[in-house]
């Protein structure tokens, strides 16, 4: 019954991967492709910019595992299996949050200036735990929806626990940029704090949208103009180092990893 209902749905098999006649539009491709290359590219220039700095380290981690997660994304639009697809979609779900958190700890220790302590670290990856544990079970991706054509699992509880926690790194990222605001003493550095905790806001609702706009409209190739976002908030914060001598002095000497 199974392979007959595949067999109905005629998907084109996936060459090199990401290759198929499956991405209906040119638009998966660039939505994908462009905020992969704008990461990688500007996450290893910083990096090597200073090797030192846990902020570049940092920024490298997030950057990288966001293209993965964009890699993996384009990977279903374009396979015809559905063994690859349950394992992608486990696999996003899994580093997705991880992202999330990423980008809490990137602003915490930018603000801040000063690494976090292993109680913080701690309370940070905690809500990660659950993810990270039960992501291969039935609890991430209960099954396979084969009523259409769409090659769509079927997400269980952990997915929503995912938005959830998702939901509490981004206020508590609105919060650090709030509390910046108004602790902050000098007009520059003020405005460097909050143009990169908005860049980063900016972000994270940009790469949220693609989840928000396909659960409530079903529509899930409208969902992927706002993964455009990505590259201009990634590039945005590398003008903004640029723009401001006294944060490229600063970041020199700040958060030196052990």
């Amino acid at each position: 019954m199974i392979p007959e209902m595949i067999a109905a749905c005629e998907w084109d098999v996936a060459r090199y991967v990401v290759v198929s006649d499956n991405v209906f539009s040119p638009l998966i491709y660039y939505s994908h492709v462009t905020p992969i290359l704008v990461c990688l590219i500007l996450g290893i220039y910083i990096y090597f910019a200073n090797k030192q700095s846990l902020l570049n380290k940092t920024l490298l981690f997030i950057t990288s595992v966001l293209s993965v997660w964009l890699f993996l994304d384009l990977i279903l639009w374009a396979t015809d299996s559905l063994r690859v697809v349950v394992m992608s979609w486990s696999i996003i779900n899994i580093i997705e949050p991880i992202i999330y958190a990423g980008f809490f700890y990137f602003i915490a220790v930018f603000v801040t200036g000063r690494k976090l302590s292993n109680l913080q670290k701690f309370f940070l990856v905690l809500p990660l735990l659950p993810t990270i544990l039960l992501g291969w079970t039935h609890w991430n991706v209960a099954g396979f929806n084969l009523t259409n054509c769409d090659r769509e699992v079927i997400e269980g509880p952990l997915a929503y626990y995912n938005y959830l926690i998702e939901f509490g790194y981004t206020v508590a990222i609105l919060i650090i940029g709030i509390k910046s605001w108004i602790k902050t003493r000098g007009q520059a550095t003020r405005t460097q704090s909050i143009a990169v905790v908005v860049s980063v806001l900016v972000l994270l609702l940009g790469f949220a949208s693609g989840n928000i706009i396909g659960t409530f409209s079903e529509d899930w190739a409208l969902g992927q103009f706002g993964l455009f976002v990505i590259p201009v908030s990634v590039g945005g914060g590398q003008l903004i180092e640029h723009a401001f001598p006294i944060f490229n002095q600063w970041k020199q000497s700040v958060c030196i990893s052990s």
